[in-house]
């Protein structure tokens, strides 16, 4: 009997050139990084949660802050991101990977749940819930992606043009005819593809910031909170 190990794999670094060293900036007395982190505890289907971060010395530090809140992390490539992914992947022994991105501090750990459903409700390649793609009505930032771990391995074997190895699935999208996507329309109330709920810039910030964002809230609260801003 084949035993699913679904492992969370967030990437993280402090290196961004947008908003330098935001995981670790706070929001509502929580770093962006533990929100991300606290939230994904909440899951009912992760078998584990790792934080994927990069082996240089810049990151050190995310390194001692991340193991300071109990979380699990592994160091890998900066620049081969498929490959910090598959030496996770093998290193938790993770039958399937879900893809989490830590400028993601409202992550739905209910969307998390719903997406491993959906998946493995389906004989497909890859899922995904976290952006308006394909016709899809998601909000950006609340959900994730998944995918078998052999799946990136495929990858890894296939391109090497640095936008392939920068970004985990970018390869998959390019190729669609190669691979079975799939996804599934959220609940009409949750059903906003012009939110915009990640941290990209100081923009995106000062809007986190500016709302009455809680850690423990559900997606319907976060939901509801982001178009009371909108709509005022």
């Amino acid at each position: 009997m084949v035993v699913n190990n679904v492992v969370a794999i967030a990437q993280a670094r402090l290196g961004s050139t947008r908003l330098k060293n935001k995981m670790l900036m706070h929001l509502n007395g929580y770093s962006i990084i533990e929100w991300v982190y606290l939230r994904l505890c909440n899951s009912k289907l992760l078998n584990e949660i790792v934080f994927a971060i990069p082996d240089n010395k810049e990151n050190d530090l995310l390194d001692c802050y991340l193991k300071k809140i109990g979380a699990n992390v592994f160091r890998g490539s900066e620049s081969d991101l498929v490959q910090r992914y598959i030496d996770a992947a093998s290193y938790y022994e993770a039958t399937h990977v879900v893809r989490v991105c830590c400028d993601r501090p409202l992550i739905s750990p209910e969307f998390i749940d719903e997406l491993i459903q959906f998946y493995f409700s389906k004989n497909i390649d890859y899922a995904f819930n976290h952006v308006p793609l394909y016709d899809s009505n998601w909000p950006i930032g609340l959900g994730a992606e998944i995918s078998h771990s052999s799946l990136i391995k495929t990858i890894s074997k296939v391109t090497v043009k640095p936008d392939h190895r920068e970004h985990l699935y970018n390869y998959i999208h390019e190729n669609r005819g190669d691979f079975s996507i799939s996804t599934y329309q959220p609940s009409l109330s949750l059903s906003h593809p012009i939110l915009k709920l990640d941290l990209d810039d100081q923009d995106d910030y000062k809007r986190l910031i500016e709302r009455n964002y809680k850690i423990d809230m559900s997606v319907d609260q976060v939901i509801k909170e982001a178009l009371k801003e909108t709509t005022v």
